[in-house]
């Protein structure tokens, strides 16, 4: 695994940054990778659902890597404002799979639930 960012300095950080926004994924993986477990823990969290947790990490990195154009910030001594993107993406991840949880309950459509003629079949 990829030395933690956490750990850089804010000019190797930089650096990194630089690098992963001209193309280098090997540079933005050294920057985000760290971020996983956190990202995995907060995600779980949300949607109480481990393979949901695991679903979202990934969405989070691959949205990173593809939108990385996106980020305004750029990470400095104090504080790790692509780590805070990041988390943000995660959370709106999260946020989506409870959605879609909520909004795709599943209805028969052929057995009827109450009184007669609900299903498509009886139309």
């Amino acid at each position: 695994m990829c030395s933690t960012s956490l750990s850089l300095d804010g000019a190797a950080r930089s650096a990194l940054l630089i690098e992963a926004r001209k193309g280098d994924r090997e540079s933005l993986a050294k920057l985000i990778l760290p971020y996983a477990p956190g990202l995995y823990l907060g995600a779980l969290r949300l949607t109480r659902n481990a393979a949901d947790a695991e679903d979202v990490r990934q969405d989070a990195f691959l949205k990173a890597m593809t939108r990385l154009e996106q980020f305004a910030g750029r990470p400095d001594e104090n504080r790790d404002n692509l780590h805070a993107w990041v988390s943000r993406i995660a959370s709106n991840a999260s946020i989506d799979v409870i959605r879609k949880r909520r909004d795709g309950k599943l209805f028969s459509l052929e057995e009827p639930n109450g009184g007669s003629d609900e299903t498509l079949e009886a139309t």
